[in-house]
């Protein structure tokens, strides 16, 4: 699940509440990855609902898609919250039926960051952060990252 959340939040550069709020049912599969039907948004004024892309990279261990097709094949379900609390007593790790929150969100990008031995402070937002960071560095004109995002 937290693979899942962390290379999907990234490489999708959505906010910490619109992670929250995925459903399995949002998900539709292309021939070259996963779209992801957003049903609400910050700046959805309109109410249109966005779609956001994730593009299979087969090559890459980290591929969003693929940690995503896993993490739902072990939800089992068709129906749903992807992001899901997972059952930590008697170490089951069994998937449970609520949604994670932001503040849980927030917890398993901090937890992954200590992992990794990164300093500073992370939370949820540092996936968005992230992904905006990186494709200015990559020299991404502003007017293209503003529309993806």
């Amino acid at each position: 699940r937290d693979r899942a959340v962390l290379l999907v939040g990234y490489d999708t550069g959505l906010r910490a509440a619109e992670i929250a709020a995925l459903r399995l049912e949002h998900l539709e599969r292309t021939g070259v990855g996963v779209r992801v039907k957003l049903p609400f948004a910050k700046t959805d004024q309109t109410g249109k609902k966005a779609w956001v892309a994730m593009l299979t990279r087969p090559d890459s261990a980290l591929c969003p898609v693929a940690a995503l097709d896993a993490w739902c094949a072990t939800l089992g379900r068709p129906l749903g919250p992807v992001f899901v609390a997972v059952h930590r007593a008697h170490h089951t790790g069994e998937p449970g039926s609520r949604a994670l929150s932001t503040k849980s969100l927030g917890r398993v990008v901090t937890r992954a960051a200590e992992r990794a031995g990164l300093a500073g402070q992370f939370g949820a937002h540092s996936l968005r952060r992230g992904v905006i960071t990186d494709a200015i560095e990559a020299g991404v004109p502003l007017h293209r990252l503003q529309k993806y995002l």
